[in-house]
């Protein structure tokens, strides 16, 4: 029988990186989420291996898992994220260091950070690299596009691919292109019951 591939979630939210790891075939094991609604998405949509609280209070994980995948807190590093409250950015922006004392304590295969593109530019990413190394990793790391593989969003995110054994790659474009249209436009003009969609100017 063929091993699934097991994933363990940091910074989880409602699931989104899970959502994409599991249609590639990948198991998800275990997750670190704080905000509490979002954490309840993860859980009705993957199941009840969510840590909720921080991830500073996670001890020991209690399984394994072949990759770890994880967007610590943006705020600090993204534009927009500048126009919020800062004085809790530097601690927010070192939130990186307990990612990887979780990856450095399961040991997987490989690793995935996602991020804004601004993260790149930063000192933090420094300390990434040199951690990432120190605990045995090859790295790529880049700036993807949503756009280029068939999102109907031009979305610009950071990537970082940690890999043992190997030398990692970004993805390439895939040269599809959607729509919001191809997307959405067989749902009704206003919600019915069932669609739900409301506009942001609504």
């Amino acid at each position: 029988m063929k091993h699934l591939l097991t994933l363990i979630d940091l910074f989880a939210g409602a699931g989104g990186l899970t959502h994409g790891f599991r249609s590639a075939g990948f198991k998800p094991v275990y997750a670190v989420e704080v905000d509490k609604q979002a954490a309840a998405t993860y859980r009705a949509n993957f199941g009840d291996h969510i840590f909720v609280g921080r991830i500073e209070d996670v001890e020991v994980v209690p399984v394994r898992a072949d990759v770890i995948v994880g967007g610590p807190p943006c705020q600090g590093f993204s534009p927009l994220g500048k126009m919020s409250p800062t004085e809790r950015h530097p601690e927010l922006n070192g939130l990186w260091r307990e990612y990887f004392r979780i990856v450095e304590q399961v040991g997987p295969t490989a690793f995935v950070i996602e991020n804004v593109p601004e993260i790149l530019k930063s000192k933090e990413f420094e300390g990434i690299k040199d951690t990432a190394v120190r605990l045995g990793y090859e790295l790529a790391h880049g700036v993807l596009n949503a756009a280029d593989f068939g999102v109907p969003q031009r979305r610009r995110r950071a990537f970082i691919v940690g890999l043992r054994n190997g030398v990692p790659s970004l993805p390439q474009p895939t040269g599809e292109a959607a729509t919001v249209r191809d997307a959405i436009g067989d749902l009704p003009l206003t919600p019915d019951g069932v669609n739900w969609h409301i506009g942001r100017n609504t």
